[in-house]
Order: C-alpha cells, then structure tokens, then sequence
C-alpha cells in the first residue's frame, strides 16, 4: 500500500491538481482523500479505478502491482523531473500500443 500511496501524489501532482479536486472527482470530501493519500485509510478499490480511468493508467499501474517486487524502479521514477516522467509514460503508453498490434 505504501507505493500506491506515492503512486497516488505523485499522479495528482504530476497533473498540477489539489486534493480537493481529486475529491471532487471521486464525489468525496478533501479530508477522506487526505486520509487515502498519507496512508491512514485504505482506498476502496471503486475510487481506485476511477482514478485509473481518470490518469488513462491501468489500475496495476496505480498499485505499483507490477513493480512492488523492485522499489528501486519506484522510487528512480518518482525522483525524476516530471516532464522525465511524462515522457516515460507516454513512451510505455506508445509501446504497449505497438504490442497489441502484433
């Protein structure tokens, strides 16, 4: 849960929004994201994939499911600049899309 946490700031502040508008989003108050983001409640799986829909990222890429096994890729990515970031995602994004084609 701990990455997912990371995971879940680092896309709000990668997309320049506030907790409010994260809340807003997901129909909630400000306060109850706050407690999802610094780790003191879980979020419930329905906002999770709502977020996903929202960022265009899957639902594993939110849960850092893929990477929990290597918390080096995690914490070399969230280091980076956020346009560095942006750029890897769009890059992944360009690759996955190359593979379902073939």
């Amino acid at each position: 849960m701990k990455n997912t946490v990371k995971m879940l700031k680092h896309l709000r502040e990668m997309h320049n929004l506030k907790q409010k508008d994260i809340a807003n989003i997901l129909g909630i108050t400000q306060q109850t994201y706050s407690t999802y983001e610094n780790g003191i409640n879980d979020i419930p799986l329905h906002h999770l994939l709502k977020l996903a829909d929202y960022y265009n990222v899957s639902l594993d890429f939110i849960t850092c499911h893929n990477i929990n096994s290597n918390n080096s890729f995690l914490d070399l990515f969230l280091s980076l600049h956020k346009d560095n970031q942006k750029f890897i995602i769009d890059f992944l994004k360009f690759l996955k899309s190359r593979e379902s084609k073939l």
